[in-house]
């Protein structure tokens, strides 16, 4: 019996890494190895480097509401030693994921042991879908991405620490710095303090002598990191103003329910809606149900309340400044690297839903009922994000298609009308390729192939 037990834990290992390995296939396959977007704000920092004038409030200065602190050094190295080679950043962007899959299943052992289960390892193959999905779009293709994967996992590490070792100091105080490093590698980061003191406030584990410390050390060190970022920042251009929100709540609250719903929404709003009504409502049951009729303690909850708040927040803080842009802007596929903690946690939470015992044995044929109730919602949801990455599939196309045209029209100088696809800017743009040009970085240092009208001609 326990070499069955064996055999299926290595073959759900084994399962575990199919999506990690079609996520490196598919990025390396459609992947196109030329700045978009984002990308070229960090021609001047390259240059910079080069000319010997980085400083720190380089990296410290704002970039729409981040400050990237530790984003742009990593990649400014990266591009530095590669002459600029997207492939390294989206290498390094998949090393981030992996170390926040690995988090996660870690958070998923520890309950399975403190629950008394030995079943937690079901859940590793869907935690590995959700994470390495390619419905994350563009996160995959664009090595500036890079903020997001690293918020992520600084978030996720956070909270299993918090949830799990902060009576221990080396795990209180590497708590301390994922919190600064959540925040200096993307905005929503600062949330993490919040949801941080709300984990320290309500676990059970602490003695109250050590929790009064940590609480009190949490808020001096959140307090001054807050205050760091806050200093000089200004609001970005193009905002709108909050009036919008006090005028128009129903577009509001539509933006984060999209917001919410995006992973399985087939990228429709009204899917999306619905999937974020469904995920808030059984959240709520859920905790509410495991914690009056389950012998769950606050404690084993904690962790997957941090990290469903942290989506939750994230899309309540979103919403106020991108409502005005139509709930259309909420399914952006960036936004599913912050989505999928949520669903992640309500599915974690299911799966309490069946190995816990009720607290009365009369109610055995109900437990049965609710553990095919959930079993069926996990199933569900696991095929509808397999199904909304498959999906998303025809958006590696398309960005396979367009940019390698566009890194032909970078590479010729070609005033080409599509060359805003990769920076809407063209007059700044070829100025920052001049830059690469002498350099050699990019496109420059690894020209795609030419058409036949462009190659050189033999003399002979």
């Amino acid at each position: 019996m326990q070499k069955n037990g064996t055999i299926i834990k290595l073959a759900l290992a084994l399962l575990s890494l199919v999506p990690l390995v079609f996520l490196i296939h598919s990025v390396l396959e459609y992947h196109v190895d030329v700045p978009v977007l984002d990308e070229w704000e960090l021609v001047p920092l390259l240059q910079k480097s080069y000319e010997g004038t980085l400083t720190f409030h380089d990296f410290w200065n704002q970039h729409n509401e981040h400050r990237l602190l530790f984003p742009l050094p990593l990649l400014v190295l990266m591009a530095r030693l590669s002459h600029w080679n997207i492939t390294y950043e989206l290498t390094t962007n998949i090393v981030i994921a992996t170390l926040t899959c690995g988090a996660l299943m870690y958070q998923v052992y520890r309950t399975g042991r403190m629950s008394r289960n030995d079943h937690y390892f079901w859940l590793f193959p869907i935690i590995s879908v959700m994470v390495f999905g390619l419905n994350q779009g563009r996160n995959w293709l664009l090595g500036w991405q890079m903020q997001m994967h690293l918020n992520v996992f600084a978030v996720v590490l956070t909270i299993v620490l918090l949830s799990n070792f902060s009576s221990k100091t080396l795990p209180f105080c590497l708590a301390l710095f994922l919190g600064f490093m959540a925040t200096y590698s993307f905005a929503n980061g600062m949330l993490v303090w919040a949801i941080g003191l709300g984990v320290l406030l309500f676990s059970r584990r602490l003695e109250a002598p050590i929790k009064i410390k940590r609480i009190l050390m949490w808020l001096v060190v959140s307090s001054f990191v807050i205050a760091s970022y806050l200093y000089h920042y200004k609001k970005p251009e193009g905002r709108p103003s909050l009036l919008f929100l006090f005028r128009n709540p129903f577009v509001y609250l539509k933006y984060v329910f999209a917001f919410l719903g995006g992973p399985l929404g087939f990228e429709k709003v009204r899917y999306s809606i619905a999937f974020g009504i469904f995920v808030l409502v059984l959240l709520m049951f859920m905790v509410f149900f495991l914690i009056r009729t389950r012998k769950v303690d606050l404690d084993l909850l904690l962790p997957y309340i941090g990290l469903s708040l942290y989506s939750i927040m994230s899309a309540a803080a979103g919403g106020v400044w991108r409502c005005s842009f139509g709930c259309d802007q909420a399914l952006y596929l960036r936004y599913v690297t912050i989505t999928m903690l949520l669903w992640i946690s309500v599915t974690a939470l299911l799966y309490l839903l069946i190995v816990t015992e009720p607290k009365q044995v009369s109610q055995t044929l109900k437990r049965k009922s609710l553990s095919i109730i959930g079993t069926t919602l996990i199933i569900a949801i696991l095929i509808l994000f397999t199904s909304n990455s498959l999906y998303a599939v025809r958006h590696f196309k398309f960005h396979k298609k367009l940019y390698s045209q566009m890194r032909l029209v970078l590479y010729l100088g070609v005033d080409s009308p599509q060359i805003t696809y990769l920076y809407p800017s063209p007059d700044l743009l070829f100025q920052k390729r001049e830059v690469l040009k002498k350099y050699d970085l990019s496109v420059f240092h690894n020209p795609p192939p030419l058409p036949e009208a462009h190659r050189p001609q033999s003399v002979y």
